[in-house]
This record gives structure tokens, C-alpha cells and sequence, in this order.
């Protein structure tokens, strides 16, 4: 807990770390009508990113599962699937094309453990450590987790 506390102040007074702080939080919405994934990415000295998508459910998902599988189409997000990978091109340029066709090109569909899971490898390749994840099923209607990273000066 002393740990996330010290990675949440460094994000809020970026003054208290030497070097940067980045957090990424990836919420999956699933109600019974209209469903959204949100990808929110925080660092230290710089503005809230944040980008959201229209989620569609699986139709093969059983009525009576407690597990629903939600989908992203490409084709209806494009415009915000390209400015989240415009972001992390902008701020994490290093083996960001080889990442980004690994896991985005020819895909019709994505779940939203393709962004957290690109996110992750990309910020490593960046000599960006792991610091802290978590991951919250708040109902079987709400999904989330969150990934900390750490990059020294």
C-alpha cells in the first residue's frame, strides 16, 4: 500500500521523483445496452490522456455465463485506436512499429487486453520497470486493471 501511495503522489507532484512515473488504467464497461473500454494513461509532468471505445459483446457469450466477452471492432474505432497509438508512438518511440503490428495490424476485433498487453511491452522496451498492477472486478459488469511503471533519470 506504502508503494502505490508513493507512485500515486509522484504522478500528482511529479516534483517528489527523479525520473518518470507512468500509469495506465483500462476499464471495461459491460452493461446491457451500450459498452465501452476506456484506456486512461497518466505521467508525470503531463496532461491526463484518455481515449474510449465503443465495446460490442460477444453473441456466443450464454446468457446464464458470469463471464462476458466484449469485443472492440476496428473498424468503428479507427479514429480513436489511431490516437491512442499516436500517443505512444509520440512518447515511447522506441520498437514502437514492430509492437504496434504485432499487436494491432490485420485485426478486425480487440479485446481490451490488447491495448494494456501492447502498453506494457512497449514501455519495457522503453526501459520503463513494472513497479505495480492491479486488477479490479468490481461486479461482473464493471472490469479494470492498472499498471504502474517506473523509468530512473
Amino acid at each position: 500500500m506504502n508503494a502505490k501511495l508513493l507512485l500515486i503522489l509522484s504522478l500528482v507532484v511529479p516534483s517528489l521523483c527523479i525520473g518518470k512515473t507512468v500509469k495506465i488504467t483500462v476499464t471495461e464497461t459491460v452493461p446491457d445496452s451500450i459498452a465501452s473500454t476506456s484506456v486512461e494513461v497518466e505521467m508525470t509532468g503531463e496532461k491526463l490522456f484518455k481515449v474510449e471505445f465503443s465495446t460490442k459483446r460477444n453473441p456466443h457469450t450464454p446468457a446464464n455465463s458470469s463471464y462476458i466477452e466484449m469485443f472492440i471492432e476496428v473498424q468503428e474505432n479507427k479514429n480513436q485506436i489511431l490516437k491512442f497509438l499516436e500517443f505512444c508512438d509520440l512518447h515511447f518511440p522506441v520498437d514502437f512499429a514492430e509492437k504496434s503490428k504485432l499487436f494491432f495490424e490485420g485485426k478486425t476485433s480487440l479485446m481490451s487486453y490488447n491495448f494494456s498487453s501492447f502498453f506494457e511491452s512497449l514501455l519495457i522496451q522503453n526501459n520503463f520497470a513494472i513497479t505495480y498492477k492491479e486488477e479490479d472486478e468490481r461486479n461482473n459488469l464493471i472490469n479494470g486493471h492498472t499498471i504502474f511503471f517506473y523509468k530512473p533519470d
